[in-house]
């Protein structure tokens, strides 16, 4: 179960939907962000908090990438390729 969207998918050692889903929503992060970084119209706007041009800081994408277990209720983060102790 994905924790930042709800989407319920298959574990990574079934089919491995789940760690597609974290992938997909990474790249489309880094899309976005090349996109914004491109448009002169966003690059100009000091206001816009996701542009990471505008303020100087670097936004790294994660995409989804925390989800839990409902066999066993743990909690896995595939930035980090591990568990998360909670």
């Amino acid at each position: 179960l994905c924790l930042q969207c709800g989407l319920l998918l298959c574990s990574r050692y079934e089919h491995g939907h789940a760690k597609l889903h974290w992938e997909d929503t990474k790249s489309a992060e880094l899309e976005d962000d090349t996109m914004m970084m491109s448009s002169p119209l966003l690059n100009n706007n000091s206001s816009n908090d996701n542009n990471a041009s505008c303020n100087g800081d670097k936004k790294e994408a994660t995409g989804h990438c925390i989800a839990i277990s409902l066999a066993d209720l743990s909690v896995w983060c595939y930035e980090c390729n591990a568990y998360l102790h909670h």
